[in-house]
C-alpha cells in the first residue's frame, strides 16, 4: 500500500470518528509526507520511524510536535493493518515532552 494513498482513508476515518480534526491531521501529514515520499507503507519500519525522529529533530521541531506527527503515522498503518494491507505493524516509540511548566514559548526564550 503506497503513502500517498492513505491520507484519504485517514482523513475520512478523522471525518467520520471526529477522533481528530482534519486540518491539523493534515499539517502533520504534510511533514510526514516529505520524509515519505513514494514509500510503500508496507515498507516502514520502526527504525525508519526512528530516522524521522532524527530528521525533525534536526529541524529544531519539538518532541511533543514529533510525538503528534508520529501518532498520525501510527493511525495510518494501524487503519492499513486493520483493512488488511499491512501483515504486521511496526514499533514506533514516542519521545520525552517536556512538562507545561519546562516549556517556553518562542517569543519567550532568551
Amino acid at each position: 500500500m503506497a503513502l500517498l494513498g492513505c491520507p484519504l482513508t485517514l482523513r475520512v476515518h478523522y471525518e467520520t470518528t471526529g477522533s481528530r480534526d482534519p486540518a491539523e491531521a493534515a499539517k502533520r501529514l504534510k511533514h510526514l509526507d516529505r520524509f515519505f515520499h513514494g514509500w510503500r507503507l508496507a515498507g516502514i519500519s520502526g527504525a525508519d520511524a526512528a530516522a524521522y525522529v532524527a530528521h525533525r529533530q534536526t529541524q529544531k521541531v519539538a518532541n511533543g510536535t514529533i510525538n503528534r506527527e508520529l501518532a498520525v503515522l501510527s493511525k495510518m498503518l494501524r487503519l492499513a493493518y486493520e483493512n488488511g494491507k499491512l501483515l504486521r505493524l511496526p514499533v514506533i516509540r514516542k519521545l520525552k515532552e517536556a512538562s507545561p511548566a519546562e516549556w517556553v514559548p518562542p517569543t519567550l526564550a532568551v
